[in-house]
This record gives C-alpha cells, sequence and structure tokens, in this order.
C-alpha cells in the first residue's frame, strides 16, 4: 500500500513518472516494482556505500495516462480485496 500511495501522491503533485533505485540483489523488490509497471532503465554503478553494490534506476511509464490509472487501479483493488478486511491467508 506505500508504494500505492507514494504514486497517488505524485499524480496528486502533477508528477509525470516515479522513479527509484533499488539494488541489483533485490529481486523481490524488482518484482513488485515490475508488477507496478517499473521499467529498468539504468544503472547506478557501487551506489550503495556499504558493500558497492550497484542500484537499478526503475522509473514508470506517464502515471496519468489512462492505461496506467487503470493498472494502478486494478492493483488497488487486488490489494484491498485481500487486505482491508484482515483476510492475510488469502
Amino acid at each position: 500500500m506505500l508504494l500505492i500511495e507514494a504514486i497517488d501522491l505524485a499524480l496528486a503533485n502533477g508528477q509525470e513518472s516515479v522513479t527509484l533505485e533499488v539494488r541489483r540483489s533485490n529481486w523481490q523488490a524488482q518484482a513488485l516494482y515490475e508488477k507496478y509497471r517499473f521499467l529498468k532503465v539504468g544503472v547506478r554503478r557501487r551506489y550503495y556505500t556499504d558493500n558497492h553494490e550497484d542500484a537499478i534506476i526503475m522509473t514508470t511509464p506517464p502515471i496519468s495516462s489512462e492505461s496506467y490509472l487503470e493498472h494502478l487501479a486494478y492493483l488497488r483493488r487486488r490489494w484491498e480485496d485481500r487486505w482491508a478486511h484482515g483476510d492475510a491467508a488469502s
């Protein structure tokens, strides 16, 4: 839900897209971001100071486009169906 809220905040502030960095080794987070249609657009070499791991730069397509808003609404409904009623076992 945090990611949905961040995208909603970007929309409310007139932003065109959302961009983030994720550790190259964090494939679980990358899969989540891809579900929200983030695309891998670059690499920041040796970005993390603790182990000098690369960061993958990911960004969304235009978040105010009709197709993106429809996809976001679909993901929000899925999240609400699963979590809004306290049913974490689904």
